[in-house]
């Protein structure tokens, strides 16, 4: 199949139905990409007009950003929070960061997997009255999570 806008080989095959209508379309993978990044886009431009924010570094406008995808500078992330906050969700599903693994690494569990994993086992050496275990496993919590 190819795709039904550029012409390149299909990799996806789309349905959309937007109130009652129902479209089918095979894509590339390009193709794609730029049909999710407008969606996202276009349903946040949709909304009442706001007071444009303008980053003070660049200059770069709030509406240019939405209408984009694309920020001017790092302080830009700064300026733009509040919108960015919503948008996160909507684009990437979840709002925290998860770094990438090499292939063939081994995957790191995260601080807050560690902590839950050393808590568990700080329960069982004192459920088990071995406090010399216990206060070892404590030291190692207080290095990771020093509150």
């Amino acid at each position: 199949m190819k795709c039904m806008k550029c012409g390149m080989p299909a990799t996806t095959f789309v349905t959309t139905t937007i109130n009652g209508n129902t479209t089918q379309q095979y894509l590339c993978d390009e193709c794609y990409r730029e049909q999710q990044h407008s969606f996202y886009f276009k349903t946040r431009q949709s909304q009442p007009a706001q007071k444009d924010i303008v980053c003070p570094k660049c200059n770069t406008k709030q509406s240019q950003f939405l209408k984009t995808g694309f920020l001017g500078c790092p302080h830009c992330y700064k300026a733009f929070q509040g919108t960015i906050d919503k948008l996160l969700p909507k684009i990437q599903g979840k709002t925290t960061h998860v770094a990438r693994q090499h292939m063939g690494a081994e995957p790191q569990e995260s601080r807050a997997e560690t902590l839950k994993k050393l808590n568990a086992q700080l329960y069982k050496a004192k459920m088990a009255m071995n406090y010399e275990e216990a206060s070892k496993i404590f030291e190692k919590i207080k290095e990771l999570d020093p509150k």
